[in-house]
Parts: structure tokens; sequence; C-alpha cells
């Protein structure tokens, strides 16, 4: 069995014992989280404690894959620097011999998919809310709208095209609705996690 480690590549989060070492490349708060603040991508004082001091945690603890979370920081900054730096950053931690799946993030990585560099940074995806949702106001989960489930679909295909492994998380998903998604894996080839929570639990 393969276990990821984590790996906050955009965002951080109060809670880290090295956050108040970092708070000068901190930016906006994250919404619907509000002990994360989005982080400067760019600053090389950042990409080092991404590719040099967490990676090398993880490498003396044997892990060999990574959960990449949050290259969502070039949705929310759209500027080529932010790109190119997490293009940079994958591309050390590749080549430091992890595995590496982006969670979310689908604006970096259909850019990624246009420009043909998709394959040679990570290994696979992993979505989240394709066809479940939850509204951090209300507190609620509900069902993915339509439109947003078909724009999902068609961006797991394309990544799936690309040769990439395709991962979905859902949130309390019900009986029909599970084995609806089920149906959907099977004829992808997909996998898919049902959570019982927004922490994943």
């Amino acid at each position: 069995m393969v276990v990821d480690a984590y790996l906050n590549i955009g965002s951080l989060e109060n809670s880290q014992p090295y956050y108040k070492r970092y708070e000068d490349v901190l930016l906006d708060r994250y919404d619907g989280w509000p002990d994360e603040h989005w982080a400067d991508v760019t600053k090389e004082k950042w990409q080092r404690l991404v590719v040099q001091d967490r990676a090398r945690v993880y490498k003396e603890r044997g892990f060999e894959s990574l959960f990449i979370d949050n290259a969502d920081v070039y949705c929310r900054y759209h500027m080529s620097e932010v790109y190119q730096s997490l293009k940079s950053m994958l591309a050390s931690l590749k080549r430091q011999g992890f595995k590496l799946i982006i969670n979310g993030g689908d604006v970096f990585v259909s850019e990624t998919l246009k420009d043909g560099s998709a394959k040679k940074l990570y290994d696979g995806i992993n979505q989240e809310d394709v066809f479940t949702t939850y509204d951090f106001n209300k507190k609620k989960y509900g069902r993915q709208t339509k439109k947003n489930t078909d724009y999902y679909e068609r961006y797991l295909k394309q990544a799936k095209k690309a040769g990439l492994d395709v991962y979905i998380v859902e949130y309390r998903a019900g009986k029909e609705l599970s084995k609806k998604i089920d149906a959907y894996c099977e004829r992808h080839g997909y996998k898919w996690y049902n959570a019982d929570g927004i922490n994943l639990n």
C-alpha cells in the first residue's frame, strides 16, 4: 500500500510550527479556512521550504508519494510568475523521486495540459466536489450543480487522456449517488473516496 504525505504548496496554516518564520511571504486569508493564508509562491524563501525543508523531512520518513494541495494559488493570483514558480517546485520534487498527485488546482492543471508539461511534472490529479459540494457559509453539504459537474467531467477526461491517474473525493454522497459514482468511475478508470466530512474524516 502506498501512503501519500500531504504537502501544502500554495498556502500555510497558522498551526504549523514554522508559521511565524514565513509570515512575511503570506498573502490573503484563505476563504473558508480562517487559520490559513495563501503564500507568495514566487518567493525563494517559500520555494526552499517546499522543495528542500519539507521534501527532506518526507524523504527521511520514507515517503515516496506526495499529495500536493493548493496549486489553486494560481487561480487566486493568476500571473505567469505564479504559474512558473509552481512548475519549478513540482519539477524539483519530481527530480527528487517523488510521485506527485495534485489535489484540485484545475486552473493550473488545465494550463499544464495545454502546454504539454503535465505528465512531466506530476503523476495524477485528485478532484473534490465533482458530484457533491459543501457550502462554507451555511456549513451544509449538498449536490453539485449540473454545470459544475459537466465541467469537472470534461476536465477529468482530459487529464486521463494525458496519461494521468485520476482520483475523486466526494462529501457525504448518499446511497443512490454513490452507486452512480461507482459506475462512472469504473467506466472511466477513476478511483474515488466518499468522505464523511469536509475535514476528510
